[in-house]
């Protein structure tokens, strides 16, 4: 059960790097640079937390990402 709470957890990690990376992405076009910094700064946090839950608490035999 523990483990289906784990893809539950990076299945949404992995939605909201999408979404954010697709928001960056439209974002090199214009040049709003403080919005630019914002989304990097949120990507840095949910790679922080992927590395975190891959450290701790994922299980060697899943693949999550």
């Amino acid at each position: 059960m523990a483990n289906q709470y784990l893809v539950g957890i990076h299945s949404f990690i992995n939605s909201r790097i999408e979404e954010i990376s697709n928001k960056l992405m439209c974002l090199d076009k214009g040049g709003d640079n403080s919005r630019k910094l914002y989304l990097e700064g949120q990507l840095e946090e949910l790679y922080a937390a992927r590395r975190f839950l891959s450290s701790r608490y994922d299980l060697s035999t899943q693949t999550y990402y």
